[in-house]
């Protein structure tokens, strides 16, 4: 029984602070490196679109208390918006308005974040933003 109680104690440990770690990680200013875009049609890749930013011409902070902001230029207010990250996933809520879900990979110094889109039954769109900071 007691050996039972320590495994699940790990196991809630372990994807509690999973999280935890995350959250601070990800909290700070990004600046945008580049963005794409790749359409598929009927799982066939039909056009790919990148660009890269210059220095501070796009900017995601992430503040401790779950809120962020994106600049434009480095002080230019764009966005505000509202994140939680639940898992391997996550979510942004911009200005109250429209809701986004990322896959997202983090480490201290870039932000990788992809997520997708279906305007019709036969098309999807794969937007992939890629972040750093010093």
């Amino acid at each position: 029984m007691k050996r039972n109680i320590k495994y699940a104690l790990i196991f809630i440990l372990f994807f509690t602070g999973s999280c935890e770690k995350e959250d601070k990680l990800i909290t700070g200013r990004w600046d945008g490196i580049s963005f794409t875009t790749i359409r598929f049609e009927d799982d066939v890749k039909t056009d790919e679109y990148s660009y890269t930013y210059g220095q501070g011409e796009r900017i995601l902070e992430f503040l401790e208390n779950g809120n962020g902001n994106l600049y434009y230029y480095s002080t230019t207010l764009a966005y505000t918006f509202t994140w939680k990250i639940s898992k391997d996933q996550l979510k942004i809520v911009w200005s109250g308005k429209a809701t986004l879900f990322y896959e997202f990979n983090i480490n201290e110094t870039r932000l990788y974040l992809k997520s997708e889109d279906i305007p019709q039954p036969d098309t999807r769109i794969v937007y992939k933003e890629i972040y750093h900071r010093d």
